[in-house]
């Protein structure tokens, strides 16, 4: 795809920081906290909704290769 889902819509800007995993490798049955900060840094109010994609390294050639998981 040309772009990524959601690009352009808004018309402020937003910053991610103080992102962290509770792990940085992810197991079939395990389990994932992650937790960011957004700001608004733009000069427009606005409501943001991040979205967290996964993929495994090994599946890059199959139709699931990044999948969004909330």
């Amino acid at each position: 795809m040309e772009w990524e889902f959601g690009r352009g819509m808004s018309y402020t800007t937003f910053a991610y920081t103080d992102l962290t995993l509770s792990t940085t490798e992810l197991h079939e049955d395990g389990e994932l906290d992650v937790r960011v900060t957004v700001s608004n840094t733009g000069a427009v109010a606005a409501n943001h909704s991040v979205l967290m994609f996964v993929y495994d390294k090994y599946r890059r050639v199959t139709p699931e290769y990044k999948l969004l998981k909330k």
